[in-house]
């Protein structure tokens, strides 16, 4: 759960700095990139953390796989991936639309 939430967070970063470098020719993510990696490493932490106090993971038996529990798989999980996954998409096709009616 943290390493899908990490990816999809530095996935949002690359693409919101994508963004503003191609459309508003804005190096503002670019001057900081190094501060807001560390911040979006550290940031999904607060959503795993209650799913760990919480004691709601679970554990198969078998490897070193672990799995959320269902009944907060959609609060601390889904929610947070689509809003992320939603917001990176429009920032995403507004840029593709941008850089075609500029060619």
């Amino acid at each position: 759960m943290y390493l899908s939430l990490v990816l999809l967070s530095l996935g949002f970063l690359l693409i919101s700095n994508l963004h503003l470098l191609t459309v508003y020719r804005s190096s503002l993510i670019q001057n900081s990139l190094s501060k807001l990696m560390v911040a979006f490493f550290i940031l999904p932490m607060g959503l795993v953390m209650p799913a760990i106090v919480e004691k709601q993971i679970m554990n198969p038996g078998f490897g070193s796989i672990c799995f959320v529990g269902p009944e907060s798989a959609s609060a601390n999980f889904f929610y947070p991936v689509a809003v992320i996954v939603s917001i990176a998409t429009v920032m995403h096709l507004g840029t593709i639309g941008f850089m075609i009616r500029v060619n």
